[in-house]
């Protein structure tokens, strides 16, 4: 089992994966590799093969698509995502990795669907940060309002100034005396 991620995979260790075919419960010992191209064993990079070329491939892929984000170069993200692969097949090759497996269309389609998987994730986040704030700040204004509304009742202001400059009504202000 090939992994590409940050978390740490012991590559040594087998994990027991169990699964059923025809209602047989069948387990298999899978070995992780770890395909982060900062963490790969040296040896796998030595033998310039598709293993080393992939993981090499992800790491520049990301980075020359992070820097044409940050240089505001492509209005089009799927431009820009053609673009940053485009260099980095082109660097794998410079650096010996002259792979016929850069060339197939499946295999461009699959890096550039883990960097979509990415973009969406960061893009839900964004917007549900966003929210976030959006429905703390309603809520802090809500409160803000309230709490104007109690300080001008208590000083003797009539209840239909209050309700007028705090846009609160009538029931509102029931409800806050309680």
């Amino acid at each position: 089992m090939l992994y590409n991620g940050s978390a740490v995979m012991n590559d040594s260790d087998l994990y027991r994966t169990p699964f059923i075919i025809n209602d047989t419960e069948l387990n298999m010992n899978t070995k992780f590799i770890n395909i982060n191209f900062d963490k790969l064993d040296q040896k796998i990079l030595d033998r310039k093969d598709a293993l080393g070329g992939y993981a090499l491939l992800m790491k520049l892929y990301h980075e020359y698509n992070q820097k044409l984000e940050k240089d505001n170069v492509y209005d089009n993200f799927d431009v820009q995502s053609e673009k940053a692969y485009e260099l980095a097949v082109e660097e794998c090759k410079a650096r010996g990795y002259d792979l016929d497996i850069f060339d197939r269309e499946e295999f461009k389609t699959m890096t550039m669907m883990t960097l979509s998987i990415q973009e969406d994730m960061q893009i839900k986040y964004e917007a549900g940060l966003e929210q976030g704030l959006e429905r703390g700040l309603e809520q802090g204004l809500e409160q803000g309002k309230k709490e104007i509304a109690l300080e001008m009742l208590s000083s003797g202001m009539d209840r239909m100034l209050v309700c007028k400059f705090t846009g609160l009504s009538e029931s509102d202000l029931k409800g806050l005396e309680k």
